[in-house]
């Protein structure tokens, strides 16, 4: 009985999270990472696609000069959007900034005092 009553409760969840992993980013948004908590880096959005993606044109830029010096290497983190503001981080001090995603405006930012770095 026992060795049936987990093999249901194991089949249960496999079910509920497959099913609950199709649903995608809601709404444009981008809240963890891989997009949601299924991790399906899927959008729903449509309004991208072949006919139009030769017109599309960068909408603004966020300079990142005033967060410390530029690195010898490339820093990348995936961002992430919820209710119109992108969250990211930036500079070699690793500070958390929040833009407007319509403007590229900075909100705000945080960043922690590290003190000198040893060689």
């Amino acid at each position: 009985m026992t060795n049936i009553l987990i093999r249901i409760l194991f089949l249960q969840c496999l079910f509920s999270s497959s099913a609950f992993a199709q649903y995608g980013a809601p709404d444009g948004q981008w809240p963890t990472y891989g997009g949601d908590l299924g991790h399906t880096r899927y959008s729903a959005l449509d309004q991208i696609d072949a006919s139009n993606f030769s017109d599309l044109e960068v909408a603004w830029r966020f300079k990142t000069d005033n967060l410390g010096p530029s690195p010898e290497y490339r820093l990348q983190a995936t961002p992430l959007m919820v209710d119109g503001t992108i969250y990211t981080t930036a500079g070699t001090r690793r500070a958390v900034v929040a833009l407007d995603a319509q403007t590229g405006e900075l909100l705000w930012k945080f960043g922690i005092d590290e003190g000198e770095r040893g060689a």
